[in-house]
């Protein structure tokens, strides 16, 4: 294939043409080397782990991107709102806000991160609301006995606003005040009766 392509035979070739067709051949063998190199170390790669490679890099880009996102859904998670206590609606509803402890919020953003990568949550609009609905959860599982004491005392706080009765009990003139009147009475009853 060689002797057809080139003029390489100086027997049927001047010198001169014999020598440009050397070069011609060095110049078009390099080319083909460099392509048999990268077809034999394609050829050598296990595709199995190109694609664990990529799919680790993927999974590294994409954590980079959820980071802040996570961030900022820890930085606003003081606090469950406008929790409804009494089930009811309008202006019967009795709402508050529950508060999240410090210990759980350091917490919400590797998990809200490790829940994103888990299940490729998209970083849109929806997306977002589903993570930081996701959050919200972590705290209400997380703090759910301080939640629950919370609950009572605010409970406690609107009853007794509500059922609040600051006059004080009339005794009168019939309730005395110690025993030696209560005798004396009774023995002075005893002597006007007999």
């Amino acid at each position: 294939m060689v002797n057809s392509q080139y003029k390489l035979d100086t027997e049927l070739y001047d010198q001169d043409t014999v020598d440009a067709e050397t070069i011609r051949l060095k110049v078009e063998s390099g080319k083909d080397f460099k392509y048999l190199t990268e077809m034999q170390s394609k050829a050598s790669e296990n595709p199995a782990l190109a694609k664990e490679a990529d799919y680790k890099q993927q999974i590294a880009d994409y954590t980079k991107q959820v980071g802040p996102v996570a961030k900022a859904i820890q930085e606003s998670c003081t606090a469950l709102k406008g929790v409804n206590l009494n089930g009811k609606t309008g202006a019967d509803a009795f709402t508050t806000d529950l508060p999240v402890s410090e210990e759980t919020r350091s917490k919400i953003e590797s998990l809200v991160t490790q829940y994103a990568v888990t299940n490729q949550i998209p970083l849109d609009e929806s997306g977002r609301a589903n993570l930081n609905e996701f959050a919200q959860n972590v705290a209400l599982i997380a703090d759910w006995k301080n939640m629950a004491v919370h609950i009572a005392s605010k409970t406690e706080e609107r009853i007794r606003a509500e059922f609040h009765n600051p006059s004080t009990i009339q005794r009168g003139a019939d309730n005395p005040v110690n025993d030696k009147d209560v005798q004396a009475k009774q023995m002075l009853d005893f002597v006007l009766n007999s």
